[in-house]
């Protein structure tokens, strides 16, 4: 699998697509619920990746505050950024680096 965000290609990607209908739910006063449903699906991913030295690390984490393209396996998703990272020591020169992205779809 190959993944690149903003021209940077991540390492050994784990891809979990996590898409979200668009759903409000209103309960009404006789008891009732009423759905309102987007035809618009918000696209989300989760993706792992490593990172095996301080210049790969400060190269992803300059991508926090980017709004780019992320293409996954030659399916480009423009408008993306990264929500959320977390990041797990897997030994003093290697990270696990666990990214929520989203895309802007306005």
């Amino acid at each position: 699998m190959t993944v690149t965000f903003d021209s940077l290609t991540l390492k050994e990607p784990d891809v979990k697509p996590q898409p979200k209908p668009q759903v409000n739910e209103t309960e009404l006063v006789s008891g009732k619920t009423k759905l309102t449903v987007s035809s618009t699906v918000k696209k989300s991913w989760q993706i792992s990746c490593i990172t095996e030295s301080l210049a790969e690390y400060s190269a992803l984490l300059a991508k926090l505050t980017v709004v780019g393209s992320l293409v996954i396996n030659g399916a480009t998703n423009t408008k993306c950024v990264i929500k959320s990272w977390r990041e797990k020591e897997m030994n003093p020169s290697t990270k696990e680096i666990t990214m929520q992205f989203v895309q802007d779809t306005t």
